[in-house]
């Protein structure tokens, strides 16, 4: 079936339907959509047929009083709607009249063109499970206040987040995946708690955070960011646990994993890859995470194709011997020796018990976890190498 235009736009509340219980559509193309309602609530109801059906919506445009269900049935199963932009400043996207029975509604992000949509997608019931795909080339802003739980997938184009519950409850994760271009960017101040997991093999796939002059480059970092690669190094958690933007304008911060690298020693490496840049020469404390990590590990650097110690690439390391290769973790590092990284700028440490080795650093580049050699260098006052013995793990 195709169509044309839907303009939904009456006072009076009222439904239109496109397939009803017993008949659901295999197919339906609509060109634009327009939902919304000056009083009342007017809503444009779907149901395709479970696992196949192809429901196809080019321009969705839901505004004050307009709502979208996705899948209006009391049949289990997975059901999608394909819709190319997204636009609206309220409207709701739902996943199902009020389902007494277990279904998850998707809704599938397919366009090359932007869209904006400041409304809610959200759950109708405990039942009924709305889900977010982010699969065509364009960027599409979320900027509402969503509860869904079914979690987001970015396969190709760029995700915005505008709102801090604009990509549903914590509780439903964000994957960034697949061989295309796939950026999750927030937006300047936007916190959210929802673990992101990366596997993406696109080189300029990657998380964009947007932070403020002076803001702390910590700001929305409840939530992991962690890999995901099948096979390989254990799955990565990456977190900064401090510093501060003082470059005199907005930074974003551009992060990344990957489970490879160029490294002539990368058979060393024990963890994935973790790329950051956008910090530019400020101090930070970066922690690398992932649960078997041994004692005497630390945080490795690429330099040039090589791994080694992170500290080794920052510009005037003032740690002294004490505060390289610290025993726990970064916040009893900061406990014994004071809040102002900038008076430790080269320290590093391993928290066996958490899994994490961390290091202060003011250089950008390509992180990883690597474990104790029998001799390896600690840079102290940035110009003096002293060189350590330590025995190997057994």
């Amino acid at each position: 079936m195709s169509v044309g235009v839907v303009d939904h736009t009456t006072a009076n509340s009222s439904t239109i339907s496109f397939g009803t219980a017993g008949n659901e559509l295999a197919n339906l193309n609509i060109t634009t959509a327009n939902v919304s309602s000056a009083s009342g609530s007017n809503s444009l109801v779907l149901l395709g047929k479970a696992n196949t059906a192809n429901l196809t919506i080019g321009t969705l445009n839901l505004g004050f009083g307009g709502a979208i269900v996705l899948a209006n049935t009391n049949t289990a199963g997975d059901y999608a709607v394909n819709v190319g932009s997204l636009n609206g400043t309220s409207g709701t996207v739902k996943s199902s009249n009020n389902s007494t029975v277990a279904l998850t509604a998707t809704l599938n992000l397919t366009g090359t063109s932007t869209g904006n949509f400041s409304g809610q997608i959200i759950n109708t019931s405990s039942n009924s499970t709305t889900r977010v795909v982010k699969s065509g080339s364009a960027t599409q802003t979320l900027g509402g206040s969503s509860n869904y739980t079914g979690g987001t997938l970015i396969t190709a184009g760029t995700l915005v987040v505008g709102a801090n519950s604009a990509i549903g409850a914590a509780s439903g994760g964000v994957a960034i995946s697949g061989a295309s271009q796939a950026i999750l960017r927030f937006n300047d101040g936007i916190s959210v708690g929802n673990t992101i997991t990366y596997s993406s093999t696109n080189a300029t796939s990657g998380v964009a955070r947007l932070v403020a002059n002076n803001a702390a480059y910590t700001v929305g970092t409840t939530g992991n960011f962690t890999s995901s690669f099948a096979g390989g190094d254990a799955d990565t958690t990456a977190k900064i646990l401090a510093g501060t933007n003082s470059q005199g304008s907005t930074a974003t911060l551009t992060m990344k994993f990957s489970d490879t690298s160029a490294a002539t020693n990368d058979a060393i490496r024990t963890s994935d890859v973790f790329s950051l840049s956008g910090t530019s020469t400020n101090a930070f404390v970066l922690q690398l995470s992932y649960t078997g990590l041994a004692a005497g590990s630390f945080l490795g650097w690429d330099n040039a194709g090589t791994w080694v110690n992170a500290v080794s690439g920052n510009t005037g390391n003032n740690a002294s011997l004490a505060q390289q290769g610290y025993l726990g973790s970064f916040s009893a590092f900061q406990t014994t020796y004071g809040s102002t990284i900038a008076n430790y700028i080269g320290a590093y440490g391993v928290d066996t018990t958490a899994g994490s080795a961390w290091a202060v650093l003011n250089h950008n580049s390509d992180f990883a976890v690597v474990p104790e050699p029998s001799t390896w260098l600690l840079f102290a006052g940035g110009l003096t190498f002293v060189i350590v013995m330590r025995r190997r793990r057994a």
